[in-house]
């Protein structure tokens, strides 16, 4: 299971150790996918429970809505588009929520995806970078690619809404 307990540090800072069964070539994508999973991780490490389910206005998502949506997204695109299982999403779901589950929750359930995108990733080989993958006629490297850009950007909403709901909150402890 895939989870903040997971990480390892070594003098580049944290970083989660790459399964060996993932193919060579997707190595940097899942590296990168990987980066944007510790800063969400530590974003939500030890966040107070009645952040988890807060929205900062009536258009914003709240953090739980955050974790359940990354969560659906990386299913869909990882575990269906390229591993062909089935499809468990309801996306409108994920953004209207106003509350459940804790962060630990939310996270067991993401890391559950995780180990299902480790699983798929590894099925595939370089010969299989190049090839038309998708019924969207979407290649291996550009759907890794959506998913880091995805998680990227919604981690900077965590660690933006972490810090609005505790200012003192650093994301880089270590390097202040």
């Amino acid at each position: 299971m895939t989870h903040i307990k997971s990480l390892i540090q070594n003098q580049d800072g944290w970083k989660w150790s790459i399964n060996p069964s993932i193919p060579a070539c997707l190595q940097p994508l899942v590296s990168n996918l990987d980066h944007c999973r510790i800063l969400m991780y530590q974003s939500v490490e030890g966040l107070p429970a009645e952040y988890v389910w807060k929205r900062i206005s009536p258009t914003t998502l709240s953090i739980g809505n955050i974790l359940m949506h990354v969560c659906g997204s990386e299913h869909q695109w990882i575990g269906n588009k390229l591993g062909g299982i089935t499809l468990e999403r309801d996306r409108d779901l994920e953004m209207s929520a106003t509350r459940g589950k804790d962060v630990a929750e939310l996270l067991h359930a993401w890391s559950i995806v995780q180990a299902q995108s480790i699983d798929v990733l590894s099925q595939f080989n370089e010969s299989d970078l190049d090839r038309l993958f998708t019924e969207d006629r979407l290649t291996i490297p550009f759907v890794l690619h959506y998913c880091a850009q995805h998680l990227a950007f919604h981690a900077g909403q965590l660690v933006l809404l972490r810090k609005w709901f505790e200012p003192s909150f650093q994301l880089y402890k270590d390097h202040v």
